[in-house]
């Protein structure tokens, strides 16, 4: 009986061996050498009216084709840039995570692409559609921004549209600085005013209004950007 049981143990320790050979995997083989989301899941995109919008700001650092966004390293180079740029608020990754990156409106028209596959960055028009079905630019800034993060009074916010609109800040070109981190979030459009090509739309949202304005600025601020689906 005492040689049974061992040559059962002895065969089940070399069977265990084997299958954990098996299920070995080359880790080095399959991280890539960027980093790129993939479209979000369903928990991180909402449907508002007809249109999907991610409920995050973007973070990517390369662009779709794989080539790499120029991070500047420090914000008073931004003043002269005629190309693309990304940055996290003060140049801080800890930033990163919650409000995603800063980017110039050089970078979201970049042909190379900066939504992931499936997306795209919404038009001046695609804003107006958002900002009129939630009520006109009077009261959508509180349907759209988190309860959370913005600093008081964060004015009606609601965040009854599922956006989660949040407080990222942006960087200042005029005077080389990030700033209003809790109590502005600045988001990009791809459309340039009309008549004034150094300038684009985009939207703002602050912790003191229930507004969601449509605004124009010049192209080398830094603002987050929010995907819509294509």
């Amino acid at each position: 009986m005492t040689y049974t049981f061992i040559l059962i143990l002895f065969l089940s320790i070399s069977c265990s061996s084997d299958n954990n050979e098996s299920v070995k995997v080359d880790h080095n083989s399959q991280i890539s050498n960027y980093a790129r989301p993939t479209p979000p899941e369903s928990a991180y995109q909402v449907k508002i009216g007809n249109q999907i919008w991610m409920t995050r700001n973007l973070s990517v650092t390369h662009y779709r084709n794989g080539d790499i966004i120029p991070q500047p390293p420090n914000i008073s180079t931004w003043w002269n840039l005629t190309s693309g740029a990304c940055s996290n608020y003060n140049n801080n990754v800890a930033y990163n995570n919650t409000y995603g990156k800063l980017y110039n409106w050089y970078a979201i028209n970049d042909p190379r692409g900066l939504a992931p596959e499936g997306w795209h960055i919404p038009t001046k028009s695609e804003f107006e559609i958002l900002i009129n079905y939630l009520g006109g630019e009077s009261e959508a800034g509180g349907k759209m921004k988190s309860t959370f993060l913005w600093n008081t009074p964060n004015t009606l916010a609601t965040n009854s549209s599922g956006f989660t609109a949040l407080p990222g800040g942006f960087i200042n070109y005029y005077n080389n600085l990030s700033t209003e981190i809790g109590s502005t979030g600045k988001w990009w459009s791809v459309s340039e005013m009309e008549n004034f090509e150094q300038y684009a739309y985009n939207i703002e949202i602050t912790n003191f209004f229930a507004q969601c304005r449509l605004v124009y600025t010049d192209k080398n601020a830094g603002y987050s950007v929010r995907c819509i689906k294509d």
